[in-house]
C-alpha cells in the first residue's frame, strides 16, 4: 500500500453534525401554557426525526419528576405527554443530544379544575355564542385574578 493511504488530511479528524439542528427544532402545545391535573399533558418537538438524543423531563412543583411518554408522530415531529398529579407550576425540560431547546425549561401552571372561582360573569348570555368570562383560581403561591375563560352554551 502507498503511503498516501495512510496519510492524514489537514486539520483531521473533523467534526460532523448530522441529523436534526437545535435551533430549527420548536415545541408547541397547550400543555406549554396551563393544563389540568389527572389530564394527560401533551405537547409536541417539531423537527427532529427520533427520540434516540432526545432527552424530556417534566419536575413537579415540589421537585418530584413525572413520567414522561415520548412518540414519533410519523411526520418528523415526536409527541410527548406526561400526567400531571399535582397543581403547581411545572418544569419541561427538553434537550437534544445535551443541548437545551431555545425556552427550556417551559414552566406550565397545572391547575385543578374544581378550584376556579368565576368572576365577572356578563349579565347577558346567548345560546350558541362564546362568552369570555375571568376566573380566579391559585396553587403554590401562584394567584391569578385575570384568567380568561371562554365558555360556549347550546342547549338541545
Amino acid at each position: 500500500m502507498s503511503d498516501s493511504y495512510h496519510s492524514f488530511s489537514p486539520g483531521s479528524p473533523f467534526t460532523v453534525s448530522v441529523g436534526a439542528d437545535v435551533e430549527k427544532m420548536s415545541v408547541s402545545g397547550t400543555a406549554l401554557n396551563f393544563c389540568p391535573i389527572d389530564q394527560p399533558a401533551i405537547i409536541t418537538i417539531h423537527s427532529v426525526r427520533h427520540d434516540r438524543d432526545l432527552k424530556v423531563r417534566v419536575e413537579g412543583p415540589t421537585g418530584q419528576m413525572l413520567p414522561v411518554s415520548l412518540k414519533p408522530d410519523g411526520g418528523g415531529n415526536i409527541v410527548v405527554s406526561f400526567l400531571p398529579r399535582e397543581a403547581g407550576e411545572h418544569l419541561i425540560h427538553v434537550m437534544f443530544r445535551g443541548i437545551p431547546l431555545t425556552g427550556s425549561p417551559f414552566p406550565t401552571k397545572v391547575y385543578d379544575i374544581k378550584e376556579i372561582t368565576v368572576k365577572e360573569m356578563p349579565k347577558e348570555i346567548v345560546v350558541g355564542k362564546p362568552v369570555t368570562f375571568l376566573g380566579m383560581f391559585s396553587f403554590y403561591n401562584f394567584y391569578c385574578t385575570s384568567f380568561p375563560f371562554i365558555l360556549l352554551l347550546f342547549f338541545l
